[in-house]
């Protein structure tokens, strides 16, 4: 029998974590984590840095708020919502409540039968399904503090409750679509985002994208601009200056000339200007400038 296939939370940032956030409210194992304390994480969360998850995360919001960008899309994590983000999305976090109480799950999680590595799923819970949420966390945090083995029982807690939210979002969907169901053109916007997610932005030409969409140009270009007021030109560059966002701080072993390639321009010097343009900054500010803890930003607002 084919066993299911497995996303393996990153073995070096396993081991970041549980030396710095290790403690008797946050559990670490090889293939998975969760967190209850937010406390210290606050410190290590720079404000607006793009990063990509390299694992599924479950993000549940027990108190207050926070305002995040997920996939080049800003959206409001409040009280009573469950968030799911899936490998490789892009997530940044603009600011938090004083009061963010998060609980976070992430690591090993099967994908056989769901979508729940593919899809972001923002979920505001229904009362029952809150309780049944809070639940959930609630038997995995008395778990822990178990003497006999709970690895392998605390994964497969985890992986139901990426299961019932699966499910849960399905049916909370279906009912929204039964009372007004997409049109045309958002259903082409969001297969568009889709799309260039995974590209990266660096092919920015219109023709391939609405190739891939079966759609013409022209009408790709009427639907982006009429559901975004931007135009495709302009989401391919702001996806293109993310990822080169993400190279110049996680990758600071490359080379300006490096990145530029990579991201397929014909010389450091273009590269450059594009990203001015779109940042405000040139690559080498950007790289060195002063990184903004959430923490700190936290402290200066309430002083």
């Amino acid at each position: 029998m084919e066993k299911d296939p497995v996303i393996t939370l990153d073995q070096n940032l396993q081991q970041f974590m549980a030396s710095t956030y290790a403690n008797n409210r946050n559990y670490f194992s090889r293939e998975m984590t969760l967190i209850t304390d937010f406390g210290d994480m606050k410190q290590r969360i720079i404000i607006n840095q793009p990063f990509r998850p390299r694992e599924p995360r479950l993000v549940y919001v027990r108190k207050g708020h926070a305002d995040v960008f997920i996939n080049m899309r800003k959206h409001v994590l409040e009280e009573g919502m469950l968030a799911i983000l899936p490998v490789n999305c892009i997530f940044s976090v603009i600011s938090v409540s004083k009061d963010f109480t998060p609980l976070i799950i992430a690591g090993n999680v099967s994908v056989m039968d769901t979508g729940i590595v593919y899809d972001t799923l923002l979920i505001k819970l229904p009362d029952v399904e809150k309780h049944l949420v809070e639940t959930f966390f609630s038997l995995a945090i008395e778990m822990l503090n178990l003497r006999s083995p709970k690895e392998k029982a605390i994964k497969h807690l985890f992986l139901s409750l990426f299961h019932f939210s699966t499910e849960l979002y399905r049916q909370i969907n279906d009912i929204v679509v039964g009372e007004k169901k997409k049109s045309a053109s958002e259903r082409i916007m969001e297969q568009f985002i889709h799309l260039i997610m995974e590209d990266g932005g660096v092919r920015r030409d219109i023709q391939f994208y609405a190739k891939k969409l079966q759609v013409t140009p022209n009408y790709l270009s009427i639907v982006v601009k009429k559901e975004t007021s931007s135009t495709v030109s302009q989401w391919c560059n702001r996806r293109l200056a993310l990822e080169a966002q993400m190279l110049l701080k996680a990758s600071r072993n490359l080379s300006l000339s490096e990145i530029s390639d990579m991201l397929g321009f014909h010389n450091p010097s273009q590269f450059g200007t594009f990203f001015k343009k779109e940042t405000g900054m040139t690559p080498m500010e950007y790289r060195n400038g002063k990184e903004i803890p959430l923490g700190e930003a936290e402290e200066k607002i309430n002083s």
